[in-house]
């Protein structure tokens, strides 16, 4: 935990103090009652993890109780994966997915953390194929429209983005309903 002593006068980047430290380090600095802590640019000490990559110490974060659906303004541990674009960063994404129970919702894909984006959405905006297939696989719905009106399948066209887990879904089932159509 950040003693008194140890803290920095302001929560200065999660990420830059974590960068220098090994797994232990980091684990023994940031226990579970730092969970809710934010630092300087919106992100708590598991966002931080995410996006250094530093995917041992995320799992180890998840087993001593740090909360993936905690979010802040500006970031969430989903949109940070969402973000990965390795297959390591995927079955993180998929983890968190299973930790706070989404992989077990009827459906629980058409929303996601940063602006209320869909997930599938912000996946392909991020052209993160992984983490498409991953949200396809469990039902992300394709069709569902996100807060600008436009559906995921109109969404990876105007992109260019493409990929299988689409294409396939858009032929197979029917294909797009209509811009004014809502699932």
């Amino acid at each position: 935990m950040l003693s008194d002593l140890n803290r920095p006068e302001s929560l200065e980047s999660f990420t830059q103090i974590m960068s220098p430290l090994n797994d232990e380090e980091v684990l023994e600095l940031f226990d579970s009652s730092m969970q809710f802590e934010v630092d300087d640019v919106g992100a708590t000490p598991l966002v931080a993890a995410i996006r250094l990559g530093r995917y041992s110490v995320v799992e180890k974060m998840l087993d001593r109780g740090f909360s993936p659906s905690v979010r802040t303004l500006s970031s969430s541990a989903i949109g940070a994966a969402i973000d990965s674009t390795s297959s390591e960063g995927v079955r993180i994404l998929g983890l968190l997915l299973q930790r706070i129970g989404m992989l077990e919702e009827e459906d629980p894909f058409n929303f996601c953390g940063e602006l209320n984006e869909p997930m599938l959405h912000a996946a392909i905006r991020r052209r993160n194929e992984g983490a498409v297939q991953l949200l396809l696989k469990h039902g992300a719905n394709p069709e569902w429209m996100g807060t600008d009106c436009v559906s995921a399948f109109e969404l990876a066209r105007e992109l260019g983005f493409q990929t299988e887990g689409l294409a396939t879904r858009e032929k197979g089932e029917g294909g797009h309903r209509g811009a004014d159509s809502q699932p």
